[in-house]
């Protein structure tokens, strides 16, 4: 079944998107802050680059005793792998929510149908964050 004939299904996958790119897009944001900052800790650099909290002193050099890597943004966007590229680029995020706008202001159907790319990215972009946690 196509998004292009069912109007609710579009609306839901639509608001889903955007709130969902909303969501992730702050977050991204906050993480590379603290990376700025020079307090990113395991956590925020796992969530940044797609390696496992147990790997990052052998990529990033050990942490300060308070749990502390400082590293540069550039050094970041180096070393990440493709979970870290889903979790923090957000480009992607905001052409998810711009799409999803499109689609639900004009509803062509074309566009409708590019929700699915959106969605995708979304969802990929959840799944990554729970792939890296279960690690």
């Amino acid at each position: 079944m196509s998004l292009a004939y069912d109007p609710t299904a579009a609306l839901v996958v639509g608001l889903f998107v955007i709130l969902s790119g909303i969501i992730r897009a702050g977050g991204v944001a906050a993480q590379w802050r603290s990376v700025e900052l020079g307090m990113a800790d395991a956590g925020t650099l796992s969530a940044l680059t797609g390696v496992r909290p147990d790997r990052l002193a052998g990529v990033f050099g050990p942490p300060t005793l308070g749990g502390i890597f400082h590293v540069s943004a550039a050094d970041v966007r180096r070393r990440r792998g493709w979970q870290g590229v889903l979790l923090s680029e957000s480009w992607l995020d905001t052409a998810s929510i711009a799409l999803a706008a499109a689609a639900l202001i004009t509803g062509w159907p074309w566009l409708r149908e590019a929700l699915w790319l959106a969605l995708a990215q979304q969802v990929l972009g959840w799944g990554a964050v729970g792939l890296l946690r279960s690690r």
